[in-house]
């Protein structure tokens, strides 16, 4: 299953039919999230401070079938770990976008 992430939510947070309307058409499912670690605005820094930061943003509010944002930066990837360990400690499994898609 092919997924769009629309960048900021745009279209669906500041509503816009055409969004889902054309990924249907492109046999897309829309991706959105529940937690955003914003560990983008941060980089490149990767400091203690900004690690808990990343970590409290991506943990807020987890709950079974949250969806973490994250992206390819250094603050993002020095706290997966730390967030995949949370998750199991809260007895919830985590798994990829792909996985979790029907």
């Amino acid at each position: 299953q092919r997924c769009l992430r629309p960048p900021g939510g745009k279209g669906i947070f500041d509503y816009d039919p055409r969004i889902p309307r054309v990924c249907q058409e492109l046999g897309y499912k829309v991706a959105m999230w529940s937690a955003d670690s914003n560990g983008y605005r941060f980089h490149p820094r990767a400091d203690q401070y900004v690690l808990s930061q990343v970590l409290r943003n991506a943990l807020a509010g987890l709950s079974g079938g949250s969806i973490v944002l994250q992206h390819a930066v250094a603050p993002d990837i020095a706290v997966l770990p730390a967030i995949i360990d949370e998750v199991r400690r809260q007895g919830f499994t985590p798994i990829t976008m792909a996985d979790g898609i029907e």
